[in-house]
């Protein structure tokens, strides 16, 4: 395997820390994930309904404290009109007849003064009303009279709405022409026997305590209430720029201003400049309504500031977490890394190591094992000292040799192949010096043989030569016959 090849396995290979750090983290963000998500629900849940509580209490206690106002008021009126010499005074009135000659004229004007005493600083002034002669008087505090025939009470707005109703009614506010003050008119209706409407008393009651009954009210730290009168005419709002005005001459929610023409009464979600949480609520059957607003983000500010809580302390868990593994990571990639070090050594026939095999976890074991076969490896590299001894030995011609190592595991069968081998060695060597003995006794014989031979040789030799002499005195005669016969051919 070259050098690159092995980088890069290296560097695909993952780290146990990083094993570690990827294993638990993972499932310790997905159970954080799913804590923050049930403990943020849970919570979503309990603070929607403690902040639907509150907005829905203090509503409520605006309503009711605007209902007791009109309706400590509305009583007064209902007291007038049940007055008996307030019956008694219209039906003794005629058409055409002035309201100040009555003879109960004087004493029914200090009766009305009285109801104005009640509540000085904002009842504007009380006054009662004749139908058949259509006229008016005020108390002994304003003297106002109408002079007959130039006041109609059956043009007046709050006729038909008492006529209609059959009971007290309160007037939509309307702006006072001699103090330019915003007013309502609460208007009681008396009867003679039960349908026959004689006559009307009434209350002008000031509106601007209302304002400041409704600034006081509070919800929560940036909200706000509206008051709507019974046409939906802003009578309190947190920017006064709009008091006063009509519903339809400001910029509203859609959905508001249709949960206002409804007039259903609950929680309603709307926009204004920014997202709102509310409620509507109806003041009784005095046709005025109160609507609360909670910022959205006011609303679920508590959520919020848990989410971001529990962000903060998941974050900080993640990081102690982190710090927690990579020390206990570090505590286990340190020795493993002095045995991948060892390891390295080994592979390297580097067996004069020193290995730390005391501790008492798993990576303790794996070095005492690595030591146990450091200390085999060095009994091996004895036996194969002493095979390569053995051998140098044989190759000298030392067939006599002793293993002093125990050959111990697979090792056991070189031991018993070098002692046979020994074995076989010397049984061959035994039938060499045999066979060798027996050719050394038959070399002497072919030895003597041989002289015997040479002898004979040298005998034949001299033999052979004599006879090439005779041959070459034989050829010598011839080739002479020879000459003599062709002599003789020619003789």
């Amino acid at each position: 395997m070259t050098a690159s090849n092995s980088l890069n396995q290296k560097q695909g290979r993952e780290s146990i820390k990083g094993k570690m750090l990827k294993g638990i983290l993972t499932s310790v963000i997905i159970v954080l994930t799913m804590m923050a998500v049930f403990v943020v629900g849970s919570a979503f849940v309990g603070v929607d309904s403690i902040r639907s509580g509150e907005i829905a209490a203090e509503t409520d206690a605006t309503a009711r404290e605007i209902s007791e106002y009109f309706t400590k008021y509305v009583t007064i009126a209902e007291q007038m009109a049940a007055n008996p010499e307030m019956q008694v005074f219209f039906e003794g009135l005629n058409p055409g007849e002035s309201i100040a000659e009555s003879l109960q004229f004087d004493a029914l004007r200090k009766y009305i003064t009285s109801a104005s005493d009640l509540d000085e600083e904002n009842i504007l002034v009380s006054w009662v009303a004749d139908v058949d002669s259509s006229q008016l008087f005020e108390d002994e505090d304003s003297g106002f009279i109408t002079v007959l025939g130039d006041w109609v009470i059956t043009e007046r707005p709050w006729f038909s709405e008492v006529v209609s109703a059959g009971k007290t009614v309160i007037t939509e506010p309307y702006e006072t022409t001699a103090t330019g003050e915003m007013t309502i008119s609460i208007v009681s209706p008396v009867y003679a026997g039960e349908d026959d409407l004689i006559g009307v008393a009434g209350l002008d009651v000031s509106v601007s305590t209302l304002s400041e009954m409704m600034s006081r009210h509070k919800l929560g730290n940036t909200g706000f209430f509206f008051l709507f009168s019974p046409e939906n005419k802003i009578m309190y709002a947190p920017d006064t720029s709009i008091i006063n005005k009509d519903i339809s001459e400001v910029q509203i929610d859609e959905k508001l201003l249709q949960l206002l023409e409804r007039g259903e009464e609950g929680f309603i979600s709307y926009q204004l400049e920014e997202a709102y949480r509310g409620y509507y609520e109806q003041i009784g059957e005095t046709g005025w309504a109160v609507l609360s607003g909670m910022p959205t983000r006011e609303y679920n500010n508590v959520i919020y500031n848990l989410s971001i809580v529990i962000v903060v302390i998941s974050v900080a868990a993640m990081i102690l977490l982190v710090a927690i593994i990579n020390k206990i990571s570090n505590n286990i990639v340190r020795p493993l890394r002095k045995l991948k070090t060892v390891a390295e050594d080994i592979a390297d026939g580097n067996l004069n190591i020193e290995l730390d095999s005391t501790g008492e976890d798993e990576v303790g074991e794996v070095a005492s094992s690595l030591e146990k076969t450091v200390i085999r490896l060095k009994e091996y590299i004895n036996y194969i000292d002493e095979v390569t001894d053995v051998i140098n030995e044989v190759a000298d011609g030392n067939l006599r040799y002793e293993l002093k190592q125990a050959y111990e595991g697979e090792f056991q069968r070189v031991k018993l192949a070098l002692e046979s081998m020994a074995h076989r060695l010397k049984a061959t060597f035994r039938q060499i010096d045999e066979a060798a003995f027996q050719v050394s006794g038959g070399s002497e014989q072919i030895a003597v043989a041989a002289q015997s031979l040479a002898d004979g040789a040298t005998s034949q030799s001299v033999s052979v030569q004599q006879l090439e002499t005779v041959i070459a005195e034989i050829g010598s005669q011839a080739d002479n016959n020879a000459i003599y016969a062709d002599e003789a051919k020619e003789k």
